[in-house]
């Protein structure tokens, strides 16, 4: 069993969809609607969205757009139907978006639903209304806490979101009182980084585990202090950076590897420095966009980012599945944009444990993804992996079953 487990583990390695790129940016078509600065974003599947922001005077915005990865392009959604938010907090869970909070000092909250494009209020936000707050969704809750009401003092509040009951319960507050945006979450645990205190911004990182609602203190931020940056995950690391520091705006950029709880610099962000941007992740590629730079310029552009080349030959490059929630209590979506493969998962030992068949001859709308249930239910909490199998190629992704 050892020496399969071991090939198996090689094999996850040879395949696995973040050994592919190459620690570069590039530039992708300009975000939809005009540039602007603290702008919400999250993706779904194999769609990312951006929304919301303000203009130079802080006035928001309420167009929201969905960008397409495979075809590289932009169409405007249901506008947000609240006031127009500037520094809002935007997360997804499974085919929903959650936006809320946001200059100046609101607490209102609403689902954008991917398949009807329709907007529904839900319960307030439980705490202060508030603006340069932090989300991140873990399994099937969000997260959403710290930010300022006008401060000083700034808050260190933090709120559980579930959306099966549209109800808000306090957890155990950040350990330091912050404005803070940069933040993600990578397997089963949440992330915050950097921020403003009032007095002086920050290199300091947190993290959060849900299973024992407790935060701990991690490695800092491997550049220089920073608050109005943004950060993103994928393959099980995070990423963060640009932001600024007073009259200093940066184009840096970091990745975080919770396992060796360390940071590595890796390429420069793209495009120009610049703060208050918005951040998301699609597969295994991250992605930048928007944002206002050091002359007060106020930008439209938008970037995609693929991690550091691992030296391993690969045979599929493109990202043919995304999988969501991710982690999940046991039932996953897999949305692809193939017709026709097999979907194989095996656990940490090398077993398979299901297999499922995408059938031949489905009729989907050119460019629409289609989707497949997987469910793990009945499965022990842990790793796994899953794997597609194509007439012309494989691709393999890790997917987390927690309770």
């Amino acid at each position: 069993m050892k020496k399969l487990l071991l090939l198996f583990v090689i094999a996850m390695g040879r395949f696995a969809p973040e050994a592919i790129s190459q620690n570069t940016w590039t530039q992708k078509a300009n975000f939809g609607g005009t540039a602007r600065q603290g702008a919400i974003g999250f993706s779904i599947g194999t769609k990312g969205y951006i929304g919301l922001g303000g203009d130079a005077s802080m006035t928001g915005y309420s167009d929201f757009w969905e960008w397409d990865q495979s075809a590289n392009t932009w169409t405007q959604r249901a506008n947000y139907p609240g006031a127009g938010l500037v520094s809002g907090i935007g997360f997804s869970i499974g085919t929903a978006g959650y936006v809320g909070t946001g200059y100046v000092n609101h607490n209102d909250f609403w689902k954008w639903d991917q398949a009807s494009n329709t907007w529904s209020q839900k319960a307030n936000f439980a705490g202060v209304g508030r603006y340069n707050a932090c989300a991140f969704s873990i399994g099937t809750k969000g997260y959403v806490g710290t930010g300022s009401s006008g401060g000083p003092p700034y808050l260190n509040d933090f709120w559980e979101y579930d959306p099966a009951t549209d109800s808000w319960t306090q957890k155990t507050n950040f350990p330091i009182n912050v404005s803070a945006r940069a933040a993600f979450s990578t397997g089963v645990k949440g992330y915050i980084c950097n921020g403003w205190d009032y007095s002086n911004n920050l290199v300091s990182v947190y993290e959060y585990d849900p299973s024992n609602n407790a935060w701990t203190q991690k490695a800092n931020f491997g550049g220089a202090k920073r608050s109005n940056d943004d950060g993103f995950s994928f393959a099980g690391k995070g990423y963060v950076g640009t932001g600024r520091d007073g009259s200093i705006y940066y184009s840096d950029f970091w990745e975080y590897d919770p396992i060796a709880n360390s940071w590595t610099q890796r390429a420069n962000f793209g495009g120009v420095a610049r703060a208050a941007t918005v951040g998301f992740s699609i597969g295994s590629k991250g992605y930048y966009g928007t944002g206002l730079n050091s002359s007060g310029n106020l930008l439209q552009d938008f970037w995609e980012y693929s991690a550091i080349n691992n030296g391993v030959n690969e045979i599929n490059p493109d990202n043919l599945i995304s999988i969501y929630p991710n982690p999940s209590n046991g039932k996953f979506t897999l949305s692809s944009e193939i017709t026709k493969g097999e979907i194989i998962i095996y656990n940490v030992q090398g077993e398979k444990v299901t297999q499922s068949v995408i059938p031949s001859g489905a009729s989907l709308p050119a460019g629409q993804a289609g989707n497949l249930t997987i469910d793990l239910s009945n499965q022990p909490n842990g790793i796994y992996f899953l794997k597609l199998i194509t007439n012309t190629e494989e691709q393999y992704q890790k997917i987390v079953k927690i309770q």
